[in-house]
């Protein structure tokens, strides 16, 4: 058993790398290289199975996809550092409230990453407050 949730990932940048991210739908190339569950990441959370684009535009994209026991922040990092020119915004909540801020962008030699955790209301909760 483990717990679910949802990311909401924002990508700004130049149209090339928002067309390959689009084209990608968020793998990358021997993704266990970049990280210890790196395929695990692309097969169970990644890919057309799961990535859902919700906006695109020449420079801006928004992605949908499911969260599973944790952040896959090293996998987000590794994008950053594929698509150096690029800004990313990940957003997460999970069923049981825990949620999630990740921001990076490329500084002069190194991402630049910005992480924030927090706790919201838990379905069970929601599901309390609604019977009331």
């Amino acid at each position: 058993m483990g717990i679910d949730g949802s990311n909401y990932l924002q990508v700004r940048g130049p149209e090339l790398d928002i067309a390959s991210l689009a084209a990608n739908l968020l793998v990358i190339e021997n993704p266990d290289s970049v990280c210890k569950w790196g395929q695990s990441i692309v097969t169970n959370l990644l890919g057309p199975k799961n990535v859902k684009i919700t906006h695109r535009s020449p420079n801006y994209i928004t992605f949908n996809y499911p969260f599973r026991n944790g952040p896959i922040y090293d996998y987000l990092k590794q994008l950053l550092i594929e698509h150096p020119k690029c800004w990313f915004k990940n957003e997460y909540i999970t069923e049981d409230g825990n949620a999630g801020l990740w921001i990076g962008r490329m500084g002069p030699t190194e991402p630049s990453i910005q992480e924030l955790e927090w706790s919201e209301l838990s379905e069970d909760d929601m599901r309390a407050f609604s019977s009331e």
